[in-house]
């Protein structure tokens, strides 16, 4: 993996800062093959305890990906048992069309300053994807969903959010993002850019 994958802003901006026992986190994972226009996905998910998130870790379930299967990252995370959601972003627009001036102002009028400080974009090969470390009680991540559906302006024909993956996560009940480039649907591995969010 590359200093860039997602897997590093997660451990070293997140995982690394805490203290005490790591196998009181535990991280939520998903290998899953994509059916287009289906409510449902082919995916098995699995877990891993805090001292088990590590790099060679996830390069081992990178190698274990079967023809077509993609590795994916949920937003659910349990911390001493209770269950919390990092807040995602699947945006609908490739990285050529971002534009700071336009796209950020129209993020920040709906989500809140707490996840926006903190969130970090990210090249998915095909659009961008974004992670925040702000977490979320599961009632608060619905709310942030049903905000990123609301920050695409009526009639506009320019759509930054990806409707229909926060409709399948709303269904499946926690976010995902893809960390592997595994089938002929990518372009490449999520890659990070930029911080969102200006000095």
């Amino acid at each position: 993996m590359l200093e860039s994958h997602p897997f590093f802003f997660i451990y070293h901006d997140f995982l690394a800062k805490k203290k005490g026992n790591l196998d009181n986190y535990i991280f939520h994972f998903s290998r899953y093959t994509y059916i287009p226009d289906s409510i449902e996905d082919k995916r098995f998910c699995f877990t891993l305890k805090g001292s088990e998130f590590t790099e060679e870790r996830i390069n081992l379930e990178l190698s274990k990906l079967e023809e077509g299967e993609e590795l994916a990252f949920h937003s659910k995370i349990e911390i001493n048992k209770r269950i919390y959601h990092f807040p995602f972003v699947d945006f609908s627009i490739p990285i050529n069309d971002w534009s700071f001036e336009r796209d950020f102002i129209r993020l920040k009028r709906l989500i809140p300053d707490s996840i926006i400080k903190q969130l970090a974009l990210f090249n998915s090969g095909r659009s961008l994807h974004a992670y925040s470390l702000e977490l979320l009680s599961n009632q608060e991540w619905i709310d942030f969903m049903g905000r990123l559906l609301l920050v695409d302006l009526v009639n506009s024909p320019y759509k930054l959010i990806d409707s229909r993956w926060v409709g399948h996560r709303l269904i499946g009940r926690y976010s995902s993002l893809r960390w592997s480039n595994n089938s002929d649907k990518y372009l490449s591995e999520p890659v990070r850019i930029k911080q969102v969010y200006p000095a």
